[in-house]
């Protein structure tokens, strides 16, 4: 009896598949806010800008990336799983 019990408390492996590619995601874009806010001062000293113009580049940047998450989701709703597969 106790070993159905423990087999029924365990989670499916494919949800665990999806916590870690969210784990992964989220790290990936800390990592990627972190490289693009310390390369802001070589960007000023590059560009020959002020404050002001990198922190619009810098809106623009995360701006695509906002734009991207949305249309990440269209292209795998228009593509099945059978076509677009994740983990197999």
């Amino acid at each position: 009896m106790p070993e159905q019990t423990i087999e029924q408390d365990r989670l499916d492996p494919r949800l665990w598949r999806i916590v870690w590619v969210a784990i992964l995601g989220s790290l990936l874009a800390r990592l990627d806010a972190t490289v693009v806010n310390v390369s802001l001062s070589s960007l000023a000293g590059e560009l020959h800008s002020g404050l002001s113009v990198i922190q619009w580049v810098t809106s623009g940047y995360l701006l695509a990336l906002a734009l991207a998450l949305p249309l990440n989701a269209s292209v795998g709703q228009t593509y099945d799983e059978p076509r677009f597969p994740l983990f197999r």
